[in-house]
């Protein structure tokens, strides 16, 4: 088997944990890990990046939180923070619809405004004199 992969029992004891807490948090989709034939039959094997991972969480957390609570944790950060998200994209949205309302309603009002005015300019009386004559101009030869 390649350097690169390591049983269950190996990464159990690299992480500190039992291998029922290993074999579980693969269940649960924590760690990735994939079935080989091993010496006594199919047996859970996981890369080494996802050792290294594991670890560097595991250090990173305070002694006295344990790597599945700190896993659970983050899962439930993941999941608040897109609930958070999903409802100010609601509020986001209804507030677009609400904006777009608004500037149909102004659209509507000067459109009939503009209509109103144009009625009234149809309407209107406007006195029409005849145009003025053109007054004659002495020096011009071509007289009517």
């Amino acid at each position: 088997m390649p350097a690169e992969w390591q049983t269950l029992a190996a990464v159990a004891a690299r992480l500190g944990v039992s291998p029922r807490t290993a074999r579980r948090w693969i269940r649960e989709g924590k760690i990735h890990a994939e079935l080989r034939e091993g010496p006594s039959g199919l047996e859970y094997h996981v890369p080494e990046a996802q050792i290294e991972t594991a670890a560097a969480i595991r250090d990173a957390m305070p002694d006295d939180a344990s790597l599945g609570e700190y896993v659970d944790e983050r899962e439930g950060n993941v999941i608040s923070l897109l609930e958070d998200l999903r409802d100010r994209l609601e509020a986001a949205t209804e507030g677009q619809v609400s904006l777009e309302e608004r500037l149909r309603q102004e659209m509507r009002e000067i459109q009939d405004q503009l209509e109103a005015g144009i009625e009234a300019l149809r309407h209107a009386r406007v006195s029409e004199a005849p145009p003025a004559e053109a007054p004659r101009r002495w020096w011009w030869p071509f007289r009517k």
